[in-house]
């Protein structure tokens, strides 16, 4: 057999033992984390942006704990050295929940009690729960570092309106994540995106006739599997790319450690892309479809024809429309991935089901590609008649910079994996 092909099968095998070992040893106390922080944050009714900063918090934690024993990678913040002979999965356990404890302090009494089932399954002895008292404080550690980050900062956005004239009275949402202390980009503008499109611009008119054919509510030119698309990919937050993640952490590697940098590495770049984009979507204020293709007799451009009763097929979200929040956040997502899972055809294409529907009823649709994933999401977003396609392409480059900033200095190596 060529030596090429014996370093495949080699690689192949490396990575299905890892996968097997991982599931074995770690996989409950990881993902359980990641599940218990999820249903946590949706149970105290914070939004999606609170659900992403929660999950990168714990994420950190975890990580921190277990890499300051297994020394595998740069740390995100400087640890104490743990107790001699320490466990890693203790470690992050206590972590995990000592951040969560911290963060909503009035469910501490159903998170310990759901921490102290997964460590029934963890041995009981000295070296557990030492390595746990190590993790719990790196946990707290995390928190207290993002208690004055700027999240749930005070809502100062001006509305726009001539004296007199009456506009919705709401506050659209994301104006403190605009304003938020990112977790690894320098400020939120850095990667600011060039404006949209002019109004009197051809690009202009053809995104606007887009959008009013394809994601109108009755639309005619809509295909059945494209509203399915629309549909499917419509919630919104961390929950749209849970299970994208845990393929990708399971196939990082045996140890806590290299799985927990995976999902810790989604945190920062999924909440940094979240700052970047809503940065730029209040810096612009660009207006949303419903209301642009109902006043398209007023955008000084002949090619846009008004659209008197026109409605989406998905409610927009109550944020301006430039760049798309969705897109930026799965592009983030995808190039977080993509380092790990690479950017060509997948061994097994990715089933991904229904964001946040019940086992029972949720659907699925299967990508051979993550970049198929992050496609898809971004002609949904039109198809829905939420967003024009400049911003879905400015969302996905936001996206993948932010990513492969992140990528380029947040926990690296210290040894080969």
């Amino acid at each position: 057999m060529p030596a090429r092909c014996i370093l495949a099968v080699l690689r192949i095998a490396t990575v299905a033992a890892a996968i097997l070992l991982a599931g074995a040893a770690v996989a409950d106390v990881l993902f359980d984390l990641d599940e218990l922080a999820f249903r946590t944050a949706v149970a105290a009714r914070d939004g999606p942006p609170g659900q992403s900063r929660t999950l990168a918090i714990v994420h950190l934690s975890i990580f921190d704990a277990a890499n300051a024993i297994e020394k595998r990678y740069a740390p995100y913040r400087p640890q104490p050295a743990p107790p001699a002979g320490a466990s890693a999965d203790a470690a992050a356990l206590g972590a995990g929940c000592a951040a969560l404890a911290a963060l909503y302090p009035g469910q501490q009494p159903g998170i310990d009690k759901q921490c102290d089932e997964i460590a029934a399954t963890l041995p009981a002895d000295s070296a557990s729960r030492a390595s746990r008292r190590f993790g719990e404080t790196v946990g707290q550690t995390q928190v207290a570092a993002r208690r004055d980050d700027g999240y749930n900062a005070p809502n100062r956005y001006r509305p726009v309106t001539a004296p007199g004239t009456f506009i919705v009275p709401a506050l659209p949402v994301g104006w403190d994540v605009a304003v938020m202390k990112p977790f690894a980009i320098g400020s939120p503008s850095q990667f600011r995106p060039a404006p949209p499109p002019a109004l009197a611009s051809e690009r202009w008119a053809r995104d606007y006739n887009e959008t009013r054919m394809f994601g109108a509510r009755d639309s005619a030119a809509r295909t059945a599997d494209q509203t399915a698309a629309a549909l499917f990919w419509a919630p919104s937050g961390p929950v749209i790319a849970l299970e994208m993640l845990r393929n990708a952490a399971a196939a990082a590697g045996p140890r806590i450690s290299d799985r927990a940098r995976m999902l810790a590495l989604a945190g920062i770049a999924g909440n940094d892309a979240s700052i970047a984009l809503f940065d730029a979507k209040y810096a612009y204020n660009f207006w949303r479809p419903i209301t642009a293709i109902r006043n398209g007799d007023r955008d000084g451009n002949d090619a846009t024809e008004r659209d008197a009763g026109w409605f989406s097929l998905v409610e927009a979200p109550p944020h301006p429309e430039y760049p798309c929040a969705h897109c930026t956040f799965v592009a983030s997502m995808g190039a977080i991935m993509e380092s790990k899972l690479g950017s060509g055809p997948l061994t097994t294409p990715m089933t991904i089901k229904t964001p946040g529907a019940p086992a029972a009823t949720a659907a699925s649709r299967n990508f051979p590609r993550v970049a198929d994933i992050v496609n898809e999401v971004s002609n949904a977003r039109v198809w829905a008649g939420i967003h024009f396609r400049a911003s879905t392409e400015a969302g996905i480059a936001l996206g993948r910079d932010v990513a492969a900033y992140v990528l380029r200095t947040q926990l690296l190596p210290s040894v080969a994996p």
